[in-house]
This record gives C-alpha cells, sequence and structure tokens, in this order.
C-alpha cells in the first residue's frame, strides 16, 4: 500500500478517492466532482496538503480530507473502502494528520460524526478527540408573523451583517457557518436584518433555501426577533427552509423550533487541542 499526502495537482486522485472510499458509504448523494471540489476548497479551505489517499497499486482504497485555516484543521472526510476496513488505515490516516499539525499546525483539530455513523465516536476518542457538542439540523415552512413585526426587517448587505457576527454568536457555530466560510461565500448570500431604531436586533443570511446563518442579540427577545426573519426569509424561497448543524448550547434552536421547523439531532462534534512538536 502507498499512503501519501497529497498537492494541488492531486485533485483529481483525490476526488476519484472520495467517490470510491467515503461517498459510497453514502449512496443518495452524488458523485463528487472536481469542480465541486474546487469550490469547497474555496468556500470551506479543503486543502491537498492535509489530504491523504492510501492506493493499492494503483486503486484508491482510504481517503481523509482536512481543511486549513489558522483557527484550526477539520477533518471534512474520512472513508475506507470496502473490504479493508477495520484494518487500521483509519486510524492510520487520522494519525499521520495529528503528528503533521503537531509539527507544523494549526494545533487544533475537529470532527462532525454523523448521529447514524455513532460507532465512529470511540473510535475518535481513543485517539484523544473530546466531544465538545452535539449538532442538530431544521427543516420546514416557518409560521407567518403578523405584519407589524415583519416592518422591522429589511434587506442587509452580508458585510454590514457580518460585522457583528462575533457580538451576536455566544455559542461556536460549525465549520460550514463560522464567519470566516460566510465571508468567502459573499455574494452568494441573501441577507436581512431586524431593526429597532438604529439598532440592528438579529440577521439571517440565506443561500438559496439554507439558512446560512441566524443571529440575534444576546440582550434581545429571540422570539421576537427571530420568526420574523425566518419568516421574510421563507417569502424568498416559497418553500421549506433548512439549517444544519445549529449547536446544543445555541439559542436560535429554540427560535427555530418555535417557528415550526422542524428538528433531529445530526453529528457529534469532536475536537482536541494538539501540543506543539519540534521547533
Amino acid at each position: 500500500m502507498i499512503y501519501r499526502f497529497c498537492r494541488p495537482e492531486d485533485i483529481p486522485m483525490i476526488v476519484g478517492a472520495l467517490n470510491a472510499c467515503d461517498d459510497i458509504h453514502f449512496p443518495d448523494r452524488p458523485p463528487m466532482t472536481v469542480p465541486q471540489f474546487r469550490a469547497e476548497m474555496g468556500l470551506i479551505s479543503l486543502w491537498p496538503s492535509n489530504t491523504m489517499v492510501v492506493l493499492e497499486e494503483k486503486d484508491p482504497i482510504a481517503v481523509i480530507v482536512g481543511t486549513k485555516r489558522p483557527t484550526g484543521c477539520w477533518i471534512a472526510k474520512l472513508g475506507v473502502r470496502a473490504g479493508y476496513q477495520r484494518q487500521g488505515i483509519g486510524r492510520y490516516l487520522v494519525e499521520a494528520l495529528l503528528r503533521k499539525l503537531s509539527i507544523i499546525g494549526p494545533h487544533v483539530i475537529s470532527v462532525d460524526v454523523p448521529v447514524e455513523q455513532a460507532g465512529a465516536i470511540p473510535f475518535f476518542e481513543a485517539m484523544g478527540f473530546t466531544v465538545w457538542t452535539r449538532y442538530w439540523s431544521f427543516t420546514g415552512r416557518p409560521q407567518p408573523v403578523a405584519l407589524q413585526a415583519l416592518r422591522h426587517v429589511q434587506p442587509v448587505q452580508h458585510d454590514l451583517a457580518l460585522s457583528r457576527y462575533e457580538p451576536l454568536h455566544p455559542v461556536s457555530q460549525c465549520w460550514e457557518r463560522d464567519a470566516h466560510t460566510l465571508q468567502l461565500y459573499g455574494g452568494r448570500l441573501t441577507g436581512y436584518a431586524f431593526w429597532e431604531e438604529e439598532t440592528m436586533l438579529g440577521y439571517i443570511l440565506l443561500d438559496g433555501d439554507t439558512v446560512m446563518d441566524l443571529a440575534i442579540d444576546p440582550h434581545a427577545d429571540p422570539l421576537r426577533v427571530g420568526p420574523p426573519l425566518l419568516a421574510r426569509g421563507v417569502g424568498d424561497v416559497g418553500g421549506t427552509l433548512r439549517m444544519h448543524k445549529v449547536p446544543d448550547a445555541d439559542p436560535t434552536r429554540a427560535v427555530l423550533a418555535h417557528a415550526g421547523l422542524a428538528p433531529r439531532a445530526s453529528h457529534v462534534h469532536l475536537g482536541q487541542q494538539l501540543t506543539k512538536k519540534g521547533g
């Protein structure tokens, strides 16, 4: 077997490995394409140098895909081809990435385990990961709100909304919806803000029918601010809204449920702080 960290020119090989080793376990997911991988590199910072592919001769049998930002590394994909599982290959991939990050950084690593794959939690815990939080996903059509409430909601540019990101987020968000990612989405996002005179009490950012961010001032009444934002958002979509990976302690969970979106447990978020090695 050949184990190798990748380079940018290896992207077609990475995509082939993902389709053979990871996406094969998700039959409802369409195959990954090279343009899609490149797009995700730009949006969520997938990084070939934090990606390793295992080959048997020329056939991919395992893959790990990591992201890279100064704040940390997130394991976005990890898959071992059927017939090669339970041979220590997945563990080797994770340990190789941990060794690399402990030397060159960043020194925080995390992973999101789908609840359907809860058996993977002990796998990561055995390598020093601990559960940091649990995520919920929401889907549904928000209930209508009074016209008077909607009068507080006006369109807002994503950059103005995101200038308030930190004070409006008492809880850390998932990698795909953190401030860095949302800035990279840029013009793809449609935004609305809830105003009380000159004060922004909350905002919603959408990418199509997906709520990328729902932020409410911790000092405001969330059930006064949140439902009008959701109702205004669904007015554009004309159907259902969805929001993925809302943390356990995030106050917007109660807002989404109150507005009529159905929750389901979706992921367990694990991570660890690595000890720096070398110079």
